[in-house]
């Protein structure tokens, strides 16, 4: 996958806006050929052919086939990139973390109603061991939080009480399920 921010004329990180961004349902091998890598197969589980998920309405969980742009994968990859790679430009100290495609970079995949931005360390070579990491407000010391856990395990964790939420307090309920998005 191409690079999805640029340095423009005056120095300043611009988003790049994907060529293409949604996919026909179930089109996994299109998509993961656009990414250039294959993704964590609990996760396409998960997402099926389908629209995005919530984690108790809140933890969005986004799908290369839903045309809402705000549910989209590749749309929520290139909005965490750029974001991830402004945030390191202006302050590469605090924001040392790599975007996606540079190796080991955080792959963008959710986001939550309390500005949380979730994401996999792809720095495995293997998907199914990439690890999730969450970013973004109120998540600051350290500016990326790692997890132990891949996607299931850290679902799991959260509707458990097992890991608590990082970017929202009081959340999720207990017994919270993903559920996919009405069209």
């Amino acid at each position: 996958m191409r690079q999805l921010w640029e340095v423009g004329e005056l120095g300043q990180v611009v988003p790049v806006e994907p060529d293409v961004w949604l996919y026909e349902p179930g089109a996994w091998d299109a998509v993961e050929a656009e990414l250039g890598t294959a993704l964590p197969t609990d996760y396409k589980a998960i997402i099926g052919d389908g629209l995005a998920c919530a984690l108790d309405g809140e933890l969005w969980i986004t799908s290369p086939f839903d045309p809402n742009p705000n549910l989209n994968l590749i749309r929520e990859l290139a909005g965490t990139s750029h974001m991830l790679a402004l945030m390191r430009q202006l302050d590469p100290v605090e924001f040392p973390d790599a975007p996606f495609p540079e190796p080991g970079g955080l792959l963008g995949w959710g986001s939550d109603g309390g500005g949380g931005v979730y994401a996999w360390v792809t720095s495995e070579a293997d998907p199914d061991r990439w690890r999730v990491a969450v970013t973004g407000r109120p998540v600051y010391n350290p500016s990326v939080q790692v997890q132990k856990d891949g996607l299931s395990g850290y679902l799991e964790g959260l509707a458990s009480g097992r890991i608590p939420a990082a970017a929202l307090s009081g959340w999720p309920r207990p017994g919270s399920t993903v559920e996919r998005r009405k069209p």
